[in-house]
């Protein structure tokens, strides 16, 4: 029952959600392009820079992907260290 609710949880975020896109830059179904970060802002790349967990959105159907709106499309280090630890639960 974990290791299902676990996986669902991890389909989630990569794209199987409301919005039927991912929520980590670069990776899963229609990634966010315009997280809340400077670094992916000014690097002169259109592409975020891969692999940051952006949250945000205060109910389950408004979240934007807007690099302004630092309430709806924000990453922190907290959250990466989540993913990285959900996923290395299915790594043997």
């Amino acid at each position: 029952m974990y290791r299902e609710t676990s996986l669902g949880i991890i389909n989630h975020i990569f794209g199987d959600n409301y919005y039927n896109r991912s929520f980590v830059t670069g990776l899963g179904i229609n990634p966010p392009m315009h997280p809340h970060d400077r670094r992916s802002g000014a690097d002169g790349v259109e592409a975020p820079w891969p692999g940051y967990l952006v949250g945000g959105g205060h109910t389950a159907t408004d979240w934007i992907d807007d690099q302004e709106s630092y309430s709806h499309n924000e990453i922190a280090i907290n959250w990466q260290a989540s993913l990285v630890y959900a996923l290395m639960g299915f790594v043997d």
